[in-house]
């Protein structure tokens, strides 16, 4: 075996890590947020928006969750 072939062995085995890493951290986010949105004290309509933008955009629902909504359901708590 080559020294170039031990090379890309190696930047194959790290790639596979960091796309592994990547995609239990985008599960965790996902599965965060749906939790986070059941816990909320949002109405049952809400949540469920909330869920269905969470299920249909993944990332992007779940960040804005964590961003925006749970920000406005904690606000709606103290009202």
């Amino acid at each position: 075996m080559t020294l170039a072939a031990t090379s890309e062995n190696a930047v194959a085995i790290v790639a596979m890590v960091v796309v592994t890493a990547v995609g239990i951290a985008y599960a965790a986010l996902f599965v965060g947020a749906l939790v986070s949105i059941a816990r909320s004290g949002l109405t049952g309509a809400m949540k469920l928006a909330w869920a269905a933008f969470a299920v249909v955009a993944p990332f992007l629902g779940s960040a804005i969750w964590f961003l925006i909504g749970r920000r406005d359901s904690r606000r709606l708590d103290r009202v």
